[in-house]
């Protein structure tokens, strides 16, 4: 019965596909964003390093290729449906290509930034340095996290009513 569900000729599997990595990406974007505020609120460099790579790692093995996949299979389902006309497919697209490609991108590069100086400081054997958690609390982090995070909202709101 189940590999009824999974025709070549049936989109069942491409959305399911589709949706799993919509919760992949939920949970990576939320990760990353808690530990990149437990890494703002320390000073020790271990701790950052700690927090700031598994922040990192995130990005790169689940958040990065969920985004990938979701994307693509979007796309494949948007096309087979016939809706690329659509408002909402469009908005969402724009909103895409605007928040999680660039801003995301800048702010796991900065996140990176923020690891490398830390496991340096850590090799140094230094226990506490405001310079790192300066680093670490940058102030583009503030500002560009909270409106990422909308992004993905709208972009989760705008998939699933479908306006």
């Amino acid at each position: 019965m189940l590999a009824l569900a999974f025709r070549p000729d049936s989109w069942n599997g491409l959305l399911f596909v589709h949706l799993l990595a919509a919760f992949a990406l939920f949970g990576g974007v939320l990760l990353s964003t808690i530990v990149g505020i437990a890494a703002a609120r320390r000073d020790s460099p271990r701790e950052i390093y700690l927090l700031t790579r598994i922040g990192y790692r995130t990005d790169l093995f689940v958040t990065s290729p969920a985004f990938v996949i979701l994307f693509v299979a979007g796309m494949v389902l948007a096309d087979r449906e016939k809706v690329f006309g659509q408002t909402w497919v469009q908005a969402g697209i724009a909103l895409t290509l605007i928040g999680p490609l660039l801003v995301g991108v800048l702010l796991s590069g900065l996140n990176h930034r923020v690891m490398r100086r830390s496991a340096e400081l850590a090799a140094e054997g230094i226990e506490r340095s405001a310079e790192l958690r300066t680093m670490a609390n940058n102030l583009l982090f503030r500002i560009l996290g909270p409106p990422l995070l909308a992004i993905f909202v709208a972009l989760f709101a705008l998939m699933t009513a479908k306006p």
